[in-house]
């Protein structure tokens, strides 16, 4: 042990912390550990501190380590109330995590390569017409949020003025991907330069007991604290269509009815005509319920809604974990509906945990100086199994179709992953949010990237897709899992092989064309208008 730390502290006291050092030198040369030329030599080298202070921003995981801490805080104040009086600070308490430091140091690096890429696509994509140098509106709006606004505006401040002062340039410091630089700028200057940065929520649990083993909040902790993980509630987009499918299995749907990718306005509804995002004439054309999931046609989507009945697809969320209030709504088959990208995790463990739900946790055991177990946190998981088993095979074949020939397919012709996954991928409205999960044998991944502000999106869909903005993060971060045998266990484990019986009632043609009289009396150039009439809904 050190002896003195303060007496010999080389900061405060910088000779004698020299003395006690060359003492030391001489104590070990007396005892043959060096000789007395190593001594005699390395005496003569001066102290030299390196001090590197502690920034609670650094390290890994700052995300879930925010999060913990908040939990922890929630557990002392509980303790209180039983009369422990413990401090999360100095009552020296152990606590265990169920991060797994590598996996989480290895989705930090595949986010950092991905986002930084991404970044520099999404900001040439709008080049001298991007909102955060041209929307004044906008510009203002996100000013009259920041602190120094509101101090000024309650100092007693005209708006004019107000601005005016945030006009005022100075030396601060600004980060992007490429570091921090110190520049002449104003605080109208920093929401611009801050505004125009995509962020990113993702999440890896054990899809048995909902342990996280990896957290990314963010893109950077020190300059976003807001953690997309736990605070932020988006629009999933298609990552909500397989719960619609999940319902209209378990109404009795079977999974080779055909449904019409024809687009329709529904007058009913002021005139609603969802659509599709590929360019083909899908008038004539009637997908399975397979291919339809697989490449997240919308407009079946929303039929195979209007045939399961809203309250029924409702009904099949909650039991399947979904907390969130969600619309009840037609457009709930598209995704307008928001979740947490933690919640939305514990919903899709279903699909590889008997159809239970699981909710992720962060913290195993909480231990005291002497290691005596001060807290126990177990699994939550639902106690009923949300669906059948057969649903829950036939869902996880549709969403392995998924990744073999439909919108994750990039997973297989540009990644080059071999492992056992499922998934599903999700872009909202205007390209605001895209998402991807991806579903592993023992694991579910879950990734979100979007801007902090609605108000803008990507500039198309082919950036912006869940395949293209969110898809990668798990992709690379997959990559550098299997190259590690470690995680063998994890990267080589194999889905159990489908029931027979459930791959004959998915054997059929994935689409089927009209007929010759059908097309004669279908007109490609005018929509077919009806009414939206949901089974038990009042619409």
């Amino acid at each position: 042990m050190l002896k003195a730390t303060y007496g010999y502290n080389p900061r405060v006291f910088p000779e004698k912390s020299l003395e006690r050092r060359n003492l030391v030198l001489s104590s070990m040369a007396k005892n043959d550990f060096i000789s007395e030329e190593e001594k005699d030599s390395i005496s003569e080298i001066p102290l030299k501190l390196n001090y590197k202070d502690f920034n609670y921003s650094d390290g890994l995981a700052p995300y879930f380590r925010e999060e913990v801490r908040k939990k922890m805080l929630q557990w002392a104040n509980k303790q209180k109330e039983e009369g422990n009086n413990y401090n999360i600070y100095t009552s020296g308490l152990k606590i265990y995590t169920t991060l797994d430091s590598k996996m989480q140091r290895f989705a930090e690096e595949a986010m950092v390569l991905h986002m930084s890429s991404l970044q520099k696509k999404f900001e040439k994509s709008y080049g001298k017409n991007a909102p955060w140098l041209k929307d004044k509106k906008l510009i203002d709006k996100l000013v009259k949020r920041t602190n120094t606004y509101k101090k000024l505006k309650e100092s007693g401040l005209e708006d004019s003025q107000i601005m005016d002062s945030l006009r005022q340039k100075r030396t601060m410091t600004l980060s992007d991907w490429e570091g921090e630089k110190s520049v002449e700028a104003s605080v109208i200057d920093s929401v611009q330069h801050y505004m125009k940065f995509l962020n990113t929520g993702s999440l890896a649990v054990d899809s048995k007991t909902g342990a996280v083993k990896t957290w990314i909040g963010g893109v950077n902790f020190k300059y976003f604290k807001y953690d997309h993980v736990a605070q932020s509630k988006r629009q999933v987009g298609s990552t909500f269509k397989p719960i619609v499918y999940t319902a209209a299995l378990e109404v009795g749907i079977p999974p080779c009815t055909y449904f019409s990718a024809e687009e329709v306005e529904y007058d009913n509804l002021k005139g609603w005509s969802p659509s599709n995002s590929g360019k083909k004439d899908e008038t004539y054309l009637n997908y399975s319920m397979e291919m339809a999931l697989s490449n997240s046609v919308n407009t079946v989507a929303v039929k195979i809604l209007e045939k399961t009945g809203i309250e029924n697809v409702l009904a099949q969320a909650k039991n399947m974990g979904v907390f969130s209030e969600l619309p009840k709504q037609p457009s709930l088959a598209l995704g307008t509906g928001e979740i947490y990208v933690n919640e939305l995790a514990g919903v899709y463990a279903s699909y590889v945990n008997n159809g239970k739900a699981v909710l992720p946790y962060l913290i195993e055991k909480v231990t005291n100086q002497k290691d005596s177990i001060l807290a126990d946190f177990e699994p939550k998981r639902a106690k009923k199994s949300a669906f059948s088993k057969e649903t829950g095979q036939i869902m996880l074949e549709m969403m392995k179709s998924t990744i073999e020939h439909g919108t994750a397919s990039r997973i297989r012709n540009t990644y080059k992953l071999r492992n056992d996954i499922a998934g599903k991928t999700g872009t909202t409205q205007n390209n605001k949010d895209a998402w991807f999960v991806a579903l592993t044998p023992k694991l579910v991944h879950v990734t979100w990237v979007g801007l902090d502000n609605h108000e803008i999106g990507f500039r198309s869909t082919s950036l912006g897709q869940g395949a293209n903005a969110a898809l990668p993060l798990f992709a690379l971060w997959m990559q550098k899992m299997n190259k590690e045998p470690e995680f063998n266990a994890i990267t080589r484990a194999r889905f159990p092989k489908a029931d027979a019986s459930v791959l004959r009632m998915l054997d059929c043609e994935p689409i089927k064309r009209d007929g010759f009289f059908k097309r004669l009396f279908k007109n490609p150039n005018k929509k077919r208008v009806k009414k939206f009439r949901s089974k038990n809904s009042h619409s």
